[in-house]
């Protein structure tokens, strides 16, 4: 369930205040059967900002009647 969080999100900063979760995490990760399904995880360095595209609606003027 953490291994999306970990990879993505998770940076250094978090995992520095979060000492015993990420030690499980990173024993758990380094299992090799762990490894043979999943590879080698590679820890966030920098978090994953999403950014949205935002529509910009153009108003249309009502043609004179």
């Amino acid at each position: 369930m953490l291994l999306y969080a970990y990879q993505l999100v998770l940076d250094a900063g978090f995992r520095k205040a979060m000492k015993n979760a990420t030690a499980w995490a990173e024993m758990v990760y380094a299992n090799e059967y762990f490894v043979k399904i999943l590879g080698k995880v590679q820890l966030c360095a920098k978090p994953y900002n999403p950014t949205f595209a935002v529509e910009k609606k153009v108003e249309k003027k009502a043609a004179p009647v």
